[in-house]
């Protein structure tokens, strides 16, 4: 089930820089966003190897090493 977000839209259109991103990602290691295979948090597919199906299920996520 997902839920629709009704959260403002954060400055500049980041959704990176959202509460409800920075919530969801607060288990995130700030060196995971550094790696040279993420680079940003900006980098969704990164560690959602399905976002570009607009799938984000916490069961296939793949922090890369």
């Amino acid at each position: 089930t997902y839920k629709r977000v009704t959260a403002e839209a954060p400055p500049e259109d980041r959704l990176s820089r959202s509460a409800w991103f920075i919530r969801k990602h607060d288990e995130v290691a700030a060196d995971v966003w550094k790696r040279p295979a993420v680079k940003s948090a900006a980098n969704c597919a990164a560690c959602h190897p399905q976002a570009d199906k607009g799938d984000f299920n916490e069961r296939s996520i793949r922090i890369p090493k």
